[in-house]
């Protein structure tokens, strides 16, 4: 259950979890061994996703864990690309 993927998205808990900023719920999800690094259909990591999304806490809790902070998407895209593309510039201090 814990990496049980949406059919059509490819996303886990995590990454939803992540990409709508329940970082509560991220740290559950961690703490159970959920794969930090796994990615979507479109190549979107959990930490791609919060940097995406502007959740800085869900982004540290990432980052602690050893998230992949160089990770593209399948159009090449990082997290640190989408936080600069989004104006989040606490996640961009974070991620750099």
């Amino acid at each position: 259950m814990l990496e049980r993927r949406d059919p059509k998205t490819g996303q886990t808990p995590l990454m939803l979890a992540s990409r709508h900023g329940h970082h509560e719920i991220v740290s559950i999800l961690l703490a159970a061994g959920a794969n930090y690094d796994s990615v979507d259909f479109e190549g979107w990591s959990s930490l791609k996703a919060a940097s995406w999304g502007g959740h800085l806490e869900c982004v540290r809790l990432l980052l602690e864990v050893g998230a992949d902070a160089d990770k593209c998407d399948v159009g090449g895209r990082s997290p640190l690309g989408a936080a600069c593309w989004c104006g989040h510039e606490d996640i961009v201090k974070q991620l750099l």
